[in-house]
């Protein structure tokens, strides 16, 4: 499904108004209420949504457009009106999340680490300190939120990152290094180029990392070992013609891109379809989402060359949006994803990987049937022990689901508000647990931990 775009004459006036998303339960679909978004002429292309467009998922498609709301006094009325109709079309919401929560042992302490705006859209967190990349979507630029602890305080990043003035952070993916120095891909959506910034060398630099046409949506980064020397690894998606991209490097330093699987071109999918890994003997694993068959498929490069096998994990339905990978201290992968036939959290895994490019070697489960869960993440613990936060479209809270193959526990993270869009976890050796999350309702990005 190609991005919706207007004629510049009928918009010559229109600011950056946009709306988020509202989940309708009772079609088990995304539903977006968009006001109008103009990018400028200069561009050659109109980046936006007519005013109450809808977006749903058909037959596992999500039909998406831009999304973001304008807090204004001007759009008072029209925002009390659809206040209004969403709480009846989606069953009311959740009021201010009130900062920090104290609660008892084992059980998730959450807070709020930015309210400055409309900002937490494709959150991304990794462990050291901890960090978080996220976009602000009033700003339309990439901020990183760090502390050196899980009490904070935080020090937050915004326009100083990327200074080309350019909508940037669309789809960003972060990485941390041995000397806990961050590393950030993300989307332009103004060039339409694949990007990253860093900040090893003590301040922010940025790279344009592949400008060769409409790239750069969907990306994930990863990093390999100090003894292959700490390259950067990202995979993304190619918009014009639908190939799944991957290149490899360093700051400065990027070699060619390769493009593989072609998986539809033109998806404006406001999810990770995308999601990549590298093993303790340095080779990447890819999984991602086949939007034009409606498959979950895996390719890795443990043959020395990528892509020569690729494995579909599941093929029942439309299924693999939402997707993320992790791998073990065994170099066991693990995989959670959305069912959209099934509207369930489902966790996939191969043990061993010179196995997993037989589609026979992979096992699938439904972690949580009793949600409509979407936004995964998955991370694992050196002994195999599987974490997954995720978005339950039912309740719109954050849930996490852990345990192993055949016996998952499932509990509420955050039920205050409609929250849990765009999470991301991360778990340290010890088993504490971080997740990043988006908050609907105030437009806050959230932190919780246990």
């Amino acid at each position: 499904m190609k991005r919706l775009f207007q004629d510049s004459a009928t918009t010559a006036a229109a600011k950056k108004l946009d709306n988020k998303p509202c989940h309708m339960t009772a079609e088990s679909c995304r539903l977006h209420d968009v006001y109008s978004y103009t990018y400028s002429l200069k561009f050659k292309r109109l980046f936006l949504a007519s005013f109450l467009r809808n977006a749903k998922r058909t037959k596992g498609e999500l039909i998406m457009t831009n999304k973001r709301n304008l807090r204004s006094t001007v759009n008072f009325l029209l925002a009390l009106f659809f206040t209004a109709s969403l709480l009846i079309a989606c069953g009311g919401g959740g009021g201010d999340s009130g900062g920090t929560t104290t609660p008892p042992p084992d059980v998730f302490t959450v807070s709020t680490i930015d309210s400055a705006g409309d900002v937490g859209w494709y959150s991304s967190i990794a462990t050291g300190s901890i960090h978080i990349s996220y976009y602000d979507a009033d700003e339309s630029t990439l901020k990183y939120a760090t502390a050196a602890t899980e009490s904070g305080p935080w020090t937050i990043d915004g326009a100083l990152i990327d200074t080309s003035g350019n909508d940037v952070g669309g789809f960003s993916s972060i990485v941390v290094d041995s000397s806990d120095k961050v590393h950030i891909s993300y989307y332009d959506w103004d060039s339409w180029y694949l990007k990253y910034a860093t900040n090893a060398s003590g301040s922010w630099v940025v790279n344009t990392i592949d400008t060769s046409a409409d790239v750069g949506m969907f990306s994930s980064i990863a990093i390999d070992s100090v003894s292959a020397g700490e390259n950067l690894h990202i995979s993304y998606y190619d918009y014009d013609d639908g190939s799944i991209k991957y290149v490899t490097g360093a700051v400065g330093a990027w070699g060619t891109p390769i493009a593989f699987d072609n998986i539809g071109a033109g998806l404006s999918l406001d999810t990770t379809l995308i999601s990549i890994q590298i093993d303790s003997n340095d080779k990447v694993h890819i999984v991602y989402y086949d939007d034009d068959t409606a498959d979950l498929k895996y390719t890795n490069d443990v043959s020395g060359t990528l892509a020569v096998n690729v494995t579909t994990i599941e093929s029942d339905g439309y299924i693999g949006t939402d997707v993320s990978v992790a791998l073990d201290s065994s170099n066991n992968i693990h995989v959670g994803y959305y069912d959209s036939s099934n509207n369930n959290l489902k966790y996939a895994t191969c043990l061993g990987i010179d196995d997993c490019t037989q589609s026979s070697n992979w096992s699938t489960e439904a972690v949580d049937s009793t949600a409509d869960g979407d936004y995964s993440s998955i991370a694992v613990e050196s002994d195999g022990t599987v974490h997954i936060s995720y978005h339950d479209i039912t309740t719109d809270s954050l849930k996490y689901s852990t345990g192993t193959s055949g016996s998952f526990t499932t509990e509420t993270v955050d039920g205050t508000a409609r929250v849990g869009e765009y999470s991301s976890i991360a778990v340290e050796s010890d088993g504490t647990v971080h997740i990043s999350y988006y908050d609907f309702d105030n437009g806050d990005i959230k932190y919780a931990v246990k």
